[in-house]
């Protein structure tokens, strides 16, 4: 029996956390309580009533008895709770006292917090535990300690809130300092509430609502955050995000903590794999011990038999280390992900270096299985390797990473690590140690389970848009603008007649039947499918796959991912929303890089309204996912910040371009970067662009040639329902536009 104890007031979080990481694990068949040490403000009924107002079910609880199981383990969501337990232990009663002797002196799960550093090794030295386990959310306890955790909400046992709307704003005011940062915005939200507790010191001007509030998520409009000071876990505005709900991040204080991480990782599914492992580890299932010993090659450690499979561990163990503690440049993706671009070429990933290998002339299982692959995967679990082959293919990441701290492949390591399908419990970070463990061994790529990502361009580049920063051998459009209407700048697109042999090169039809059997063929391994244009939803042949997988019964298995520019659901008798109740998930990400005229103008033909509708189309489905995704630009960073308070609700994720260069946007003249980069600085997601900004222009920036490219293709919309003009949509360019043409 695992008991998760909670000694907290019945609306904190810590009680909410608790209760759904137990729903879960009972759903998982792991007999788990959870056990509440009452307040001394609040009773069993109190906590009772909390619960079964916020899920569908209340069951598992126990409250302030003796029933503990001998040699069961505790869980406790935050080390307040151990060390509150010993700060205020003359409040609780003797069988209180008891009960909390008992959860804390046998094995503990501790979800690693720094309330009160000096007092919690007192808790610990008092309580007397067997053994703790911690478990620590390390991107807002950089300096914590155990394996990465992340707490995350239970939405699957939650009652549909009533609509029944009180206020437009709500604030969190539950202690003093929170409610002082309250009372410094609340002037300009007249229609609000703030949820506090009764004996606070409150100014009764203020519309102050006593915490726990029935149906609480239904009774205002938008959440707004200001919390100053460090915040470990925030529950409200993920829950306000999962509703729809307008959320304002009213915060000064750009601390990298909970309030911070929450915000910018979006809506996750729960991971309860930590906790899983942990409770394995004082089964003996992994002992420590044992593995410990196992690294110095005993063959058995006290009265444990020898354990299973003790090979595999080591390495495993080995490659953990390397990975956790940055020993190697690691890059999760060539460890579960084939990719080819718009040609058929394999690379590494969209960032990565094109091969000479075809999907043409060799299947994804030897392009994975390959010495390219092969070789890069050796590279990355190796902290004696001199990464020659990374440094050939990878220059996109490393570049990133110098310039601004932030690229693919770090987000791929962050959002793998933390990524688990709440159906199967199946976790992707686990299969990709379990395939770098694998190349540590020297053994080849092994195609097992549902291990598998693809990402495939070799549709075609059929697109209905012209986006001004995308290279023409992506988009069908860009290819007919440039080479046929002779919408071209030298200056910023380069060598004319190169390029158009590439984007021809491009527009044939490929021979994709194959590859669609191929894909097929290894359906029962494929977790993601990735299709990518041009525009995808416009591309026949990938319906007919989709059709393929469906007949084959993999589809509901599957995972489809679409990058799209959100204007069109249709080619032909095909249309998306017919496919999408067939797949597992169906993860949207959406293209776009500003609001309104702004998107508009930098995705010409493109058109906001119609976005706004299919993406809203798009959320009426269950089972899909949508993100947002965004080019940073020289003339999309002018405004992109604006997208968080109109599109705030969805994930947003970005990129600088780098080609062509004369595009990127620390061209931008100074006195325009200067203004921009505070409104940066306060969007946690959007904060890198800040130091992206802080960087000098590029060396050979020319802005009449690129100036001139974009009014020159104005000019070939004249008279068109595209027609647009540069200076009227960002007037705020026309100064310097003017200061360059009276240079000399």
């Amino acid at each position: 029996m695992l008991n998760i104890v909670c000694t907290s007031k019945p609306a904190d979080g810590l009680l909410f956390y608790s209760y759904e990481y137990c729903s879960h694990l009972n759903e998982k068949g792991i007999q788990a309580q959870v056990y509440v040490v009452t307040h001394r403000d609040f009773t069993s009924g109190d906590y009772t009533d909390a619960i079964t107002d916020k899920y569908i079910h209340c069951q598992n609880v126990v409250f302030n008895n003796e029933f503990i199981f001998d040699n069961s383990t505790t869980l406790i969501m935050g080390r307040s709770m151990l060390t509150l337990a010993h700060m205020t232990w003359n409040d609780y009663s003797d069988m209180q006292k008891a009960s909390l002797k008992k959860l804390f002196s046998e094995n503990v799960i501790s979800v690693y917090s720094e309330n009160h550093p000096k007092k919690y090794p007192k808790a610990v030295k008092f309580f007397k535990p067997k053994r703790i386990i911690d478990l620590c959310d390390t991107d807002v306890y950089p300096n914590g300690v155990g394996e990465h955790f992340e707490k995350i909400i239970y939405f699957p046992i939650y009652k549909t809130p009533k609509e029944d709307i009180q206020f437009d704003h709500l604030f969190l005011g539950t202690n003093s300092e929170y409610y002082k940062t309250v009372q410094k915005v609340i002037g300009d939200y007249p229609d609000h509430g703030i949820l506090t507790y009764p004996k606070m010191d409150i100014d009764p001007a203020n519309n102050n609502i006593n915490s726990p509030v029935p149906n609480l998520l239904g009774k205002f409009k938008t959440y707004v955050y200001t919390k100053d000071t460090f915040d470990p876990a925030p529950r409200l505005f993920q829950e306000a995000r999962w509703l729809g709900k307008e959320i304002i991040y009213h915060r000064t204080n750009p601390v990298q903590d909970g309030g911070y991480w929450y915000w910018k990782r979006g809506l996750k599914n729960q991971d309860i794999g930590p906790i899983i492992t942990a409770l394995d580890t004082f089964d003996g299932k992994i002992a420590i011990d044992t593995e410990l010993a196992s690294l110095n090659h005993r063959e058995q450690i006290g009265n444990l038999p020898q354990a299973e499979g003790v090979n595999y561990f080591v390495h495993k163990s080995y490659t953990k280390e390397i990975i956790d503690n940055n020993k190697a440049w690691f890059c999760s993706i060539p460890f579960l992900m084939a990719f080819t671009d718009e040609e058929g070429n394999y690379a590494q990933c969209n960032f990565g270096q094109r091969s000479n290998r075809t999907v043409f002339n060799t299947s994804i299982k030897d392009w994975m299985q390959g010495e390219v692959m092969e070789n890069l995967r050796s590279e990355m679990v190796d902290p004696d390797s001199k990464f020659k082959l990374v440094n050939k293919i990878c220059t996109k990441c490393l570049d990133d990473e110098k310039d601004i701290s932030r690229s693919r492949r770090m987000i791929a390591n962050k959002n793998y690590r933390n990524f688990s399908d709440g159906e199967h419990n199946f976790k992707i970070w686990d299969n990709i140690m379990d395939s770098a463990t694998r190349t540590v061994q020297n053994k080849p790529y092994e195609f097992k389970d549902r291990t598998l990502e693809i990402q495939v361009k070799s549709f075609g580049i059929e697109c209905n848009l012209d986006c001004h920063m995308c290279h023409h051998f992506s988009s069908s459009i860009r290819t007919k603008m440039a080479f046929d209407e002779g919408v071209w700048n030298t200056v910023v697109w380069g060598n004319k007649k190169k390029k158009e042999k590439i984007s021809k090169r491009a527009m044939k039809k490929k021979p994709v039947d194959d590859v669609n059997k191929e894909i097929v063929k290894l359906a029962p391994h494929i977790n993601y499918l990735k299709i990518i244009g041009g525009e995808p939803l416009v591309m026949k042949k990938h319906y007919e796959l989709l059709d393929m997988l469906i007949e084959s019964g993999d589809a509901e298995h599957i995972q489809i991912k679409y990058q799209t520019n959100g204007t069109v659901t249709k080619a032909g008798k095909h249309n998306i929303f017919n496919y999408i109740p067939k797949f597992k998930n169906v993860l949207i990400t959406v293209s776009v890089d500003g609001v309104g005229r702004y998107n508009d103008y930098i995705r010409r033909r493109s058109d906001w309204k119609t976005i706004v509708k299919n993406i809203h189309e798009f959320s009426k489905y269950k089972n899909v996912q949508i993100e947002l995704n965004s080019v940073v630009t020289f003339f999309s960073v002018l405004h992109l910040y604006e997208m968080q308070s109109f599109l705030g609700q969805y994930p947003h994720n970005w990129w600088r371009i780098d080609h062509p260069s004369q595009m990127k946007a620390n061209n931008l003249p100074k006195e325009i970067k200067d203004k921009l980069i505070p409104r940066y600085e306060r969007i946690p997601h959007l904060r890198e662009i800040a130091d992206l900004l802080r960087m000098p222009p590029e060396k050979n920036f020319k802005p009449k040639e690129l100036y001139k490219y974009c009014i020159d293709m104005d000019e070939s919309y004249l008279g068109t329902k595209w027609e647009m003009d540069l200076m009227k949509v960002f007037p705020e360019l026309k100064p310097h536009y003017d200061s360059v043409h009276q240079e000399k």
